[in-house]
């Protein structure tokens, strides 16, 4: 992928590829509606239909002045922005309990990130 975006697409190979895809989404959306799959699973699968959504929008809308790696990056942020938010009322309303390793792990990455973009400043 260049920083535009992707190159040296094949039209009608894409154009397969992308057919053959969506049957094995919806497949993969029936098996998870039908039953009651692993969570780890679910959040593999989900991580990765969010990576690809991201990534296409970006490409869908990136005028070519900044770049797709640009407009990635700002659609992350946007998108961790808004997931934060949420995560605060959360917090606020007890719908997040303090006492999980969930909450742990999130603290601990939250700090992280805080240090990381102080030292950019």
């Amino acid at each position: 992928m260049s920083e535009n975006g992707p190159s040296n697409i094949d039209p009608p190979f894409m154009i397969e590829r992308v057919a053959r895809m969506k049957v094995m989404l919806q497949e993969i959306e029936k098996e998870i509606v039908a039953g009651n799959p692993p969570p780890d699973v679910l959040s593999d699968f989900k991580g990765a239909v969010d990576d690809v959504r991201t990534s296409l929008w970006a490409v869908m809308t990136s005028d070519g002045s900044g770049g797709y790696r640009s407009v990635l990056a700002q659609l992350r942020s946007s998108r961790i922005t808004d997931m934060l938010e949420r995560i605060m009322l959360d917090l606020e309303t007890g719908s997040f309990p303090r006492s999980t390793q969930s909450y742990r792990v999130f603290r601990d990455q939250v700090i992280a990130a805080a240090e990381r973009l102080q030292s950019l400043d």
